[in-house]
């Protein structure tokens, strides 16, 4: 059984995003999705549950799921124990 923090976590929201567009873009090239680190479509800073933020992980990951390369290093890394570089 998976045991969750109630703790809340202050977390930039839109307004954060276009403050920090260039490490974003550094994200966004690698992949990776900027709007878990601010909170997605928050207006503006405010508190969150981890829960809140572990959906937000949760559908990004999904997402990636679905692409064709994340699927061929999952079947890779299966099997062959190693990750596919592609």
């Amino acid at each position: 059984m998976l045991v969750r923090s109630a703790r809340e976590h202050e977390i930039p929201g839109a307004t954060g995003m276009r403050k920090q567009e260039l490490i974003f873009e550094i994200l966004r090239g690698s992949g990776r999705d900027p709007s878990v680190i601010t909170g997605g479509d928050l207006s503006g800073a405010q508190e969150v549950t981890e829960d809140y933020m572990l959906g937000l992980e949760r559908e990004v990951f999904l997402g990636l799921l679905g692409q064709q390369k994340t699927q061929d290093r999952v079947a890779y890394l299966l099997e062959n124990n190693k990750p596919l570089r592609n």
